[in-house]
């Protein structure tokens, strides 16, 4: 079998051809990848925040079936690292997450919403990366989105909970009015109505009273229930507590932002509908209305959006999840009108379904951040604006483990899946499997394989690790205990050859029959 360095990449061209986004001279708009950077299982949300107070942004997500959060810490070029207690252990459920500086010492604090236990709770940041889990609060049923805002005329952040309860009835939306010091409070009317299945809420002030108001998606199908709950806040932090005015918009609304989309000096609203993948535009009147715009709907989106001028006029653009293993991202023409920029969608791991955006690289342009995965692998992965990518591969230079070659192509890494079985030998007590990848340089030999002990409460525990003959097969010897393992292979790249996707193996039950 011949080495890795000993494959060209004319030979990878015909095993596998893959062509992603990207342009050398790069310009505001255009955007290139910094790597993917693994989370727990199942990230439902993501926001931005300083978490170690060293000016760069940092990244959070919830992880639904992990019942944890992941922390990543930007090193202000576009990379992150993984802080050093993350995932932070969280109650049942975990799906929605916000971030804001809630007790004033200077950096951001995490709060994330526990849907399997009806409750919030909030991770005071100490400063460093690390934080101090909160005492979680109670709310109403099934709690989703969460978002952070200032709800009455107060300075301090409060907090707003989207309580989705079930499609037979109406949700609600919790509000905490914050004390400046960490803690919290119900409002006075404890909790307001909304529509069926609510599940987002966007923030900003969309009338002329103090204080922020709110813009919640309503999910639930049927006619004339896929709509927008505005609800106007008063100097007090409360809202009106009969059922709020909707607004309708597209099938399955799900994500929503708010921004200011027109020529106007009002906020609008951009929502995402999951079924009907498309944006509702919502322009506001600034007192308190919402009619979609003339451009309304725009034929892309899925799960989730944001917000930012990626191009560097004076207009707000947007990003969207698009088809699963993309972003759309679209240039506003100033009208609320949007067009997909020329390197759009760009391509991220697979089914990516959550985006957020802010200044990942410190270069004064916004960059967006995306969330997915499947298959036991869940990333984020950094998009940077305007970076050079000389070999046009998406990847930005600064983090591009697979520069281009003179005279070979193609340019850049292609990214290769492979699959891994396990099975146990009580007799032998051993573990034995194969490696099978449609290149053969991701099977062997030498791959290393690492076997852990699957613990569905702590972290998984490896006991044993093989390295592949050259037909993909390990073997490693190890006596084990009741319990069920699986095996592990982590991602490789070499600059001649591509990307080996981190797989992990079917789960292997020892002692249970």
């Amino acid at each position: 079998m011949p080495t890795r360095r000993e494959i060209s990449l004319t030979a990878i061209a015909a095993a596998m051809a893959l062509a992603l986004p990207g342009n050398a001279s790069a310009a505001l708009g255009e955007f290139a990848s910094a790597g993917e950077y693994q989370v727990g299982n199942s990230p439902y949300d993501v926001a931005l925040g300083d978490f170690d107070e060293d000016g760069n942004a940092d990244v959070v997500t919830p992880n639904a079936n992990g019942s944890s959060v992941s922390i990543l810490l930007g090193e202000g070029d576009g990379t992150f690292s993984t802080a050093p207690e993350s995932p932070i252990t969280t109650g049942q459920g975990p799906r929605g997450v916000a971030s804001g500086d809630f007790d004033g010492d200077g950096d951001s604090d995490v709060v994330v919403t526990e849907g399997g236990v009806n409750t919030v709770r909030v991770l005071e940041s100490d400063g460093d990366g690390t934080f101090t889990p909160q005492t979680p609060m109670g709310v109403g049923p099934d709690p989703w989105g969460v978002a952070v805002g200032r709800f009455g005329s107060g300075s301090t952040l409060d907090i707003a909970v989207v309580n989705t309860r079930n499609e037979e009835d109406n949700g609600t939306v919790s509000i905490l009015l914050g004390a400046g010091d960490g803690t919290f409070a119900p409002a006075t009317e404890g909790s307001f109505a909304v529509g069926e299945f609510p599940s987002n809420v966007a923030v900003g002030s969309f009338d002329a009273v103090a204080g922020d108001d709110l813009a919640v998606t309503n999910t639930a199908g049927g006619a004339g229930n896929d709509t927008v709950s505005i609800l106007l806040s008063d100097a007090a932090g409360n809202f009106d507590p009969a059922p709020a005015p909707t607004v309708p918009v597209g099938d399955g609304p799900e994500g929503i932002v708010a921004a200011q989309l027109t020529a106007d000096a009002n906020l609008d609203l951009a929502v995402e509908n999951s079924f009907s993948d498309n944006l509702t535009i919502l322009a506001g009147n600034g007192a308190g209305g919402f009619v979609a715009a003339a451009s309304s709907p725009e034929p892309q989106g899925d799960n989730d959006v944001t917000a930012a001028n990626f191009d560097g006029d004076t207009d707000v653009d947007l990003a969207a999840p698009e088809d699963n293993n993309g972003v759309a991202v679209l240039s506003n023409n100033g009208a609320a009108d949007f067009a997909p920029f020329a390197s759009s969608p760009l391509s991220v791991l697979g089914l990516s379904t959550r985006v957020g955006s802010g200044d990942l690289d410190n270069d004064g342009d916004a960059d967006l951040v995306a969330v997915g995965g499947n298959g036991g692998y869940y990333a984020v992965t950094p998009l940077l604006n305007d970076e050079p990518d000389g070999d046009s591969d998406g990847v930005a230079d600064a983090t591009d483990l697979c520069p281009a070659l003179a005279g070979e192509a193609p340019e850049g890494c292609p990214l290769f899946t492979r699959s891994v079985t396990l099975v146990y030998k009580s007799w032998a007590q051993a573990f034995q499997g194969t490696i099978t990848s449609p290149f053969a340089a991701c099977v062997g030999p030498g791959v290393k394989v690492a076997i852990f002990k699957d613990r569905t409460i702590k972290d998984d525990v490896k006991i044993a690790r093989a390295r592949t003959k050259a037909s993909g097969r390990f073997r490693a010897e190890e006596k084990v205990k009741r319990g069920r393992y699986v095996a592990r292979v982590a991602k490789t790249t070499d600059p001649q050859v591509g990307t080996c996707r981190a797989q992990n193996s079917n789960q292997v039950p020892v002692g249970f029959d």
